[in-house]
């Protein structure tokens, strides 16, 4: 059964892309500011100086072998990795159900979370969360994490609504997400 859900956030997102690419248990797979290659985002930087770089994160040719739903997620402010690299992986998807969120005036580093938590949980409705014979294994955020977003991270979590995958962002464990 397949039930492992990966994510990656600008650099994280070249491993995750690969894990993806290689892994049939994947069940789908959620990229914010994602690149195409390290190298392209090197030369955006450095210009020529990015040319003895080794390409080892090649995004847009792994995310082909993606079988597995793909959602990326991007600003369109962003200066470190234009959303141009989010839209080329988006058309690289070959085998896969993909979808794609630009949102407005977002830089790398500045996100409305609210928002983006809303359309993560869009994307996690598609999976079944409520089996019981799928363990559950969190990587939870404290909720202090939020509190140091200010603006940001205001009303990203609600006390009433907590999910397996809202865990993730909201700092809940499997047991107080089941009342334990």
């Amino acid at each position: 059964k397949r039930c492992v859900l990966v994510m990656g956030r600008s650099i994280g997102t070249g491993p995750a892309v690969k894990l993806a690419a290689r892994e049939p248990e994947c069940a789908g797979l959620v990229l914010l500011a994602a690149f195409t290659s390290i190298k392209a985002v090197a030369e955006q930087m450095l210009g020529k100086a990015a040319m003895v770089m080794v390409d080892r994160w090649r995004s847009v040719d792994n995310i082909a072998q993606v079988r597995c739903p793909v959602l990326l997620i991007h600003g369109s402010a962003d200066q470190t990795i234009p959303a141009q690299h989010s839209l080329e992986l988006y058309q690289a998807v070959r085998h896969a159900r993909r979808d794609i969120q630009i949102f407005e005036n977002l830089d790398h580093n500045q996100y409305n979370w609210k928002t983006i938590i809303r359309r993560l949980e869009e994307f996690f409705q598609q999976f079944d969360v409520r089996d019981p014979s799928i363990p559950h294994r969190l990587l939870a955020l404290p909720r202090e994490v939020f509190e140091e977003w200010g603006d940001h991270g205001k009303g990203c979590a609600p006390p009433d609504m907590w999910s397996p995958f809202r865990a993730v962002f909201y700092g809940a464990s499997a047991a107080s997400a089941a009342g334990g």
